[in-house]
């Protein structure tokens, strides 16, 4: 749980200092104080990026006339007096995360310079939902890409080097393709041959179909319990009624190997320039019912506003409990897990470092929910704040819209801070 906060150069914020920090955090001021650069704070010293689409661009986040911003955590593993499985203390941990404008990242963690930010990721998960969250359903499907494998990458300890390789075998295969497809379209129609070497297209096609059916073999044996837990966060906010299902789609054809879709689609890949299957082609479909032609209809289609957003806090609750799940003793798995995949996501599961805990950043939700849905959200993370695993940051104009959340996750231990012009402190 991170105990200490320094945020230096980022937007408006000079240099502050957010200590004793509790379970739960509630930021208020006027917009455009400074309360959601300390939600972006949190979120950079993990991610090294903001969640925010619109402004959050990485040189935007460095404060004008600044060179980098920096941000310093420091965090109590599991808790005072927690300890490992080993029996051994868990300690303090601390971290930071240096920004130029021009995207150069340096990171640290106990004073270790690290290369990979993926470390950081790690070891400070967070979640994060804002006004532009509910872009999930709305959005491309890179955006529930990004959602799965956020949960993915928390449990399975290949997946990280396995999608890396995948991308670069993707990379290396498109810029074949790209290559003979300018031949294609600059040939002679009288000598229409191609000068190309199909051993090696056949090399990296090969590469991608193997690299590319871990990824998905990843992807969905975790999607598989993450659609379960979708399902019943739905139905605890209020919003079972609604009919929403996930489904996954691989990025190939259903029942067929993604080397036989590359081999079928070959020609057609040569001529387009680019890998048409794949992972990376991926989508998680958000639907409601069927039409009367039997198609499934997407939530977008079909539900309002409102219940669009609800659908999205449902989804972005169920990575937080996927999360706490996969760092608990209990199981993983599902009974849709064990037979849809025909394995047990177990087998390659790995938990997240012990004592880890996830943050939550909540932007203003009181705005954008009503009180029975903010009342809802706030029994769920009393639950999920009881289990030890989570920590939530707030934010408010005013404590008064806050207040049935904060009553219903009827803790004692949270705390206030008012924000005002970049400058932060303690309610008293």
């Amino acid at each position: 749980m991170l105990t200490r906060i320094q945020i230096a150069n980022l937007r408006n914020i000079a240099m502050q200092e957010i200590g004793d920090l509790s379970p739960v955090n509630v930021f208020l001021g006027d917009n455009g104080v400074g309360k959601t650069s300390v939600l972006e704070a949190i979120h950079t010293l993990g991610y090294g990026r903001s969640f925010r689409k619109q402004g959050g661009q990485k040189d935007a986040l460095v404060r004008y006339g600044c060179e980098r911003l920096v941000v310093f955590g420091e965090s109590v593993m599991g808790g005072s007096g927690s300890v490992r499985g080993d029996g051994q203390a868990l300690g303090v941990e601390r971290m930071g995360l240096s920004r130029a404008a021009n995207g150069d990242i340096q990171i640290k963690i106990n004073g270790e310079k690290l290369q990979r930010l993926s470390e950081m990721a790690f070891r400070l998960p967070t979640i994060a939902v804002n006004s532009d969250t509910f872009d999930l359903l709305t959005g491309g499907a890179a955006e529930r890409r990004r959602y799965l494998d956020w949960a993915v990458f928390h449990v399975e300890h290949g997946f990280r080097d396995v999608s890396k390789r995948y991308a670069n075998a993707l990379q290396q295969r498109n810029s074949i393709l790209r290559r003979i497809a300018n031949q294609m379209r600059l040939a002679n129609p009288k000598n229409s041959s191609i000068d190309h070497d199909p051993h090696e297209l056949s090399t990296w096609t090969q590469a991608v179909s193997a690299l590319g059916a871990q990824v998905g073999e990843y992807r969905e044996a975790q999607f598989l319990v993450l659609r379960d837990l979708f399902e019943d966060m739905l139905r605890e906010l209020g919003g079972g009624a609604l009919g929403v299902k996930l489904g996954y789609r691989s990025g190939w054809g259903q029942g067929v190997a993604l080397a036989e879709a590359l081999e079928q689609g070959q020609i057609s890949d040569m001529s387009r320039g680019f890998t048409q299957f794949g992972p990376h082609r991926a989508d998680i479909q958000v639907v409601v019912g069927k039409d009367v032609a039997g198609q499934a209809r997407l939530a977008r289609d079909v539900l309002s506003r409102g219940q669009l957003k609800l659908v999205v806090l449902a989804m972005k609750l169920a990575q937080v409990r996927f999360f706490l799940h996969a760092g608990s003793a209990g199981t993983l798995a599902s009974k849709g897990a064990r037979t849809e995949a025909g394995r047990d996501p177990q087998v390659q599961a790995l938990a997240p470092a012990a004592g880890n805990t996830l943050s939550v950043l909540l932007d203003d939700i009181a705005a954008e929910f009503d009180r029975p849905r903010v009342v809802a959200l706030g029994r769920l993370l009393a639950e999920m704040i009881m289990q030890g695993g989570v920590q939530v940051f707030a934010t408010s104009t005013a404590i008064e819209p806050l207040k049935p959340l904060l009553d219903a996750i009827s803790i004692d231990d949270f705390k206030v801070f008012h924000v005002e012009h970049g400058r932060i402190w303690a309610a008293e």
